[in-house]
This record gives structure tokens, C-alpha cells and sequence, in this order.
């Protein structure tokens, strides 16, 4: 199940964060996010257990991908992909007219979800993610 994450599930998405991210966020930045009134926050859950999160932040008309992780436990279940759809409902229904995220270019199944989710390459940042990790900047018109 998709729903919006709320203050007490910020020790989950850091444990997610945790096992899959590749720069994890702390419980505290966590926390700290979900308190700002731009931030959408959604999580996916299964019998009472966080198994994903997409955090994104939204100004006016546009939205930011800030972080999506799915535990690596849970990948190649469809996570991924709802998370992203349910994320793109909730900005259309804000008037939303367009998205953007940062992917590592190495990270080929997150690329994928993005491209086939009608995603576009925009942009390259030469090593955001440190040297010789490259960004590609993805954006998508909603």
C-alpha cells in the first residue's frame, strides 16, 4: 500500500535509506524534511513494514525528486514504479506541470524506471555524487 509518510515513520525511511541508498539520509534529516510544508512524502508498506519512500519537494508548479529508495530486499517487486506513479497523481493534482530528478549514471534499473516512466535525460552533472559519479538529470512534463 502507497500512502504519505508521516512524522513517526522517519526511523523506517532512514533503515531503507540505509540499505539502499548511496549517500543514506539520517532519521534526523528524515524528520527534518517531513517537517517542511514543500514536501511530499510517500511510502510503501506491507504488513506493517516501510519497504520504500519517494521524498520529493514542491515550489509553484514544479516538483523535485529529493530521494526514492526501495529496500534491496524489495526490488523488482513493482515498488519502484507505483511509487513513481502515485507520486505523479499527487503533483498533477497540485498543478504540477513538470519534474526533475538526479540519478547516478551508473544506476541503470533506476534509469530505466525513469525512462520508462516517460522520463527524459535533460542534463549530465560532472561528479555530484563525488569524483567520477556522474548525475543525469532527468525531467519529465506532466
Amino acid at each position: 500500500m502507497i500512502r504519505r509518510a508521516v512524522a513517526s515513520d522517519a526511523e523506517a525511511i532512514a533503515a531503507v535509506e540505509g540499505a539502499g541508498a548511496f549517500h543514506p539520509w539520517t532519521a534526523a534529516s528524515v524528520q527534518a524534511q517531513l517537517a517542511l510544508r514543500t514536501v511530499r512524502a510517500l511510502v510503501v508498506e506491507v504488513e506493517g513494514h516501510i519497504h520504500g519512500h519517494l521524498i520529493s519537494s514542491v515550489v509553484v508548479d514544479e516538483a523535485e525528486v529529493l530521494t526514492v529508495v526501495v529496500h534491496p530486499d524489495a526490488r523488482r517487486r513493482g515498488f519502484g514504479r507505483e511509487l513513481l506513479a502515485t507520486a505523479t497523481l499527487t503533483w498533477r493534482a497540485e498543478g504540477v506541470l513538470r519534474a526533475f530528478l538526479e540519478v547516478r549514471a551508473g544506476n541503470a534499473a533506476a534509469r530505466r524506471l525513469y525512462e520508462e516512466a516517460g522520463w527524459t535525460e535533460s542534463g549530465r552533472r560532472a561528479d555530484y555524487y563525488g569524483v567520477g559519479e556522474h548525475a543525469v538529470i532527468y525531467s519529465v512534463r506532466l
